[in-house]
């Protein structure tokens, strides 16, 4: 019974790591399927942007007809959602939420409008603090062109709604742990516990990795403690990570049941062999015994004749 046990044991060992690569497997996979999602939502948004900063309205600088224009854009978002249009300066020239401009404080992240200028490309900021929301945010950031040249940045706020949408309904299970991380390893979107983890950076055992390379697949520990199975992707378009991880105890509790239930098994059998292998011993010993006593009465007899 004891290489019965010991095989079934290893099966079961086996079947643990075949579980555990398939279930990183489909860490990336679905790491890979919600940046997918991310990047449609993003390039949708920018292309609608972009389609805002060829207005005649914005480019002669026309903000009231802008305005008109500029909401229809904003409501496929919902109300939280905020446009703005700046110069290089970062002085606010517009503001879907606030007409007179003029109170209006610089943008708080001039850096991501600078860049705009210098790349004359879209740019997605980190995430910060908005001057007009007054709470933590990311953008998206179009470049206004007239003749050729940069003069002012069309800029998105989205509702963080948004991206906390995508991840919980890609989420398979309350198992798993996902985040949506910006350029510098901050989260703006997770699940669980979005209240408590939004804006804050990743757990050490994943930033250190997440900034090596784009892609991969490792064993980290979550900001609540807990063990994962980890797979990260980041976006080539907005430069921002999806991070997604599974409980390393949904994998090792079935391996400990299996255990349990192998040695129970293995230990129950062990014990009837056991019990079956002491009987007939105890039978061939009486036997012999027996043979022994046999033996000796017809050695004494035949003694006693001669």
């Amino acid at each position: 019974m004891l290489p019965l046990i010991v095989f079934a044991v290893g099966l079961v060992l086996y079947n643990y790591e075949q579980d555990r690569r398939d279930a990183s497997q489909r860490v990336i996979e679905t790491v890979r399927s919600i940046r997918l999602v991310l990047d449609a939502e993003m390039q949708r948004m920018t292309g609608g942007l972009q389609i805002l900063s060829l207005s005649n309205a914005l480019r002669e600088r026309d903000f009231e007809g802008f305005r008109r224009i500029a909401s229809g854009f904003l409501e496929q978002y919902g109300k939280d959602g905020v446009v703005l249009v700046a110069d290089r300066d970062g002085r606010q020239l517009f503001s879907s939420v606030i007409e007179n401009t003029a109170s209006l404080a610089l943008r708080n992240n001039r850096e991501i409008v600078e860049k705009v200028f210098a790349t004359k490309t879209p740019q997605y900021s980190n995430l910060f603090i908005g001057a007009v929301k007054k709470r933590l945010i990311v953008t998206v950031e179009v470049p206004v062109f007239r003749d050729g040249e940069i003069v002012s940045v069309i800029s998105f706020s989205p509702p963080t709604d948004i991206f906390q949408a995508i991840i919980e309904k890609q989420r398979p299970n309350q198992d798993w742990t996902i985040s949506i991380f910006d350029r510098e390893a901050i989260n703006f979107a997770r699940v669980p516990n979005p209240q408590d983890t939004v804006g804050k950076r990743a757990s050490p055992t994943l930033y250190a990795a997440m900034f090596r390379i784009p892609e991969a697949t490792l064993s980290t520990v979550s900001l609540e403690g807990v063990p994962l199975i980890t797979s990260f992707a980041r976006s080539s378009i907005t430069g921002w990570t999806v991070a997604g991880g599974i409980s390393e105890s949904s994998l090792v509790g079935p391996l400990w049941r299996n255990l349990a239930i192998t040695s129970a098994i293995g230990g129950f059998l062990l014990l009837i062999g056991l019990a079956f292998a002491v009987r007939m011993a105890t039978t061939i010993a009486r036997g012999e015994m027996l043979h022994d006593l046999l033996i000796e009465e017809l050695n004494h007899r035949v003694k006693n004749t001669l």
